[in-house]
């Protein structure tokens, strides 16, 4: 198989060294980059030829720095057409990529880089009205909710580069993977009319009537987040799985359920970065980790439920509009206060509150799914 293909996008002037350090970094992971760093001035040509190379690839890596860079002649623009520059295109045409081809066939990565970023030195200053463009750029991308990472500096966009390395490949391996999944639907449905013709002539010299089938009416996915690693929250969770695997196994449901942790030290625990910040928190940079993997996991898989530990964990999941993306229902455990938190009064979010007085929050927890008329209540907001 051949080494996935990347395409690189970031302005040259301010990011050069940037686009090296991906560059060499995508090497190293077995990945072949990809770049464009000559374009034709007319905006209907240099569109389709980015529409080309960009959807030769499996991913694109957006780097969006402070500097707008190259454009096409304005006077090429088709009518209604917005101004954008070069590298301003190659996001707009990979997003449009991914909402065609779905996360698992193709997918942006996006870095938004701060002020205070280490840029290198700018051939020359640009115009007011490039920079107006590219801030108004900046504030589209941080106002999307696709996620993205703030890096501090080089270092980290290296080390989160080589960290897609399982991501890419695997995606690689799911678009190369149409052309054999063809061919073994069409050899399943030859052994699919040879079975059934088969079938057909055994019934037929049988008296006896087929015995029914049992129904089965399958899993609930569920997504666990967690928030803090301490002993508590995993006896929350623990007891809530425990029941509901109980509960939805007499309602004759399957349970599928994985745990997802963004790995906070002691006394580092923190709240995700507001929407539309321009600079990342270490506490952000952690959460848009984990939102990260939690999209690719359940890229190609239903999930009915986010359970989520604690405020910020609950904050991080409703900020990248999960459960709405992925229409599902989210139910928090162990906030502190859900009205102040605001996650109250909306039909696809339900949870519980902590107690005080120096409870057990594990023995709590575990008291509200007993079986008596809390336990229904529960199941009944599930819809299960």
């Amino acid at each position: 198989m051949h080494p996935p293909k990347i395409f690189i996008s970031a302005t040259s002037g301010d990011l050069r060294p940037i686009r090296q350090i991906v560059k060499e970094a995508l090497l190293t992971i077995n990945c072949h980059p990809v770049e464009q760093t000559n374009f034709e001035p007319d905006a209907r040509t240099v569109e389709n030829m980015l529409r080309g190379k960009i959807g030769d690839c499996q991913a694109l890596i957006h780097i969006c720095g402070l500097r707008y860079g190259a454009e096409p002649d304005v006077a090429t623009l088709p009518p209604g057409t917005p101004r954008r520059s070069y590298t301003q295109m190659e996001y707009h045409i990979g997003r449009q990529l991914q909402e065609q081809r779905g996360d698992d066939h193709f997918r942006v990565y996006t870095f938004i880089c701060p002020e205070d970023f280490p840029y290198d030195v700018e051939p020359d200053t640009e115009p007011q009205e490039k920079r107006d463009l590219q801030l108004a750029h900046r504030s589209l991308i941080l106002a999307d909710p696709h996620l993205r990472e703030k890096p501090q500096g080089r270092e980290e966009i290296q080390l989160r580069i080589l960290s897609l390395q399982e991501q890419v490949h695997t995606l690689k391996a799911q678009q190369g993977g149409i052309g054999r999944m063809a061919k073994a639907i069409f050899i399943a449905l030859v052994v699919l009319s040879i079975t059934t013709l088969i079938g057909f002539s055994w019934l037929g010299s049988k008296d006896q009537a087929p015995r029914p089938r049992v129904l089965d009416k399958g899993e609930k996915s569920v997504v666990v987040v967690m928030g803090e690693d301490v002993e508590y929250e995993k006896k929350i969770r623990d007891s809530f799985i425990e029941h509901l695997r109980s509960g939805l196994a007499d309602r004759g449901y399957k349970l599928n359920f994985e745990t997802f942790n963004p790995g906070f030290e002691p006394g580092s625990y923190a709240a995700p970065d507001p929407i539309g910040h321009d600079t990342q928190s270490h506490a952000g940079r952690k959460w848009s980790h984990v939102l990260n993997d939690i999209e690719f996991k359940i890229s190609r898989r239903k999930v009915d439920y986010f359970i989520t530990l604690g405020t910020y964990a609950t904050e991080a999941i409703k900020q990248a509009g999960m459960h709405t993306k992925h229409d599902s229902q989210l139910i928090y455990l162990g906030v502190t206060d859900p009205v102040e938190a605001k996650f109250t009064g909306n039909p696809d979010t339900a949870g519980v509150q902590y107690g005080t007085g120096g409870k057990d929050y594990g023995r709590m927890m575990d008291s509200l799914f007993k079986p008596d008329h809390t336990t229904r209540q529960i199941f009944l907001a599930m819809g299960v």
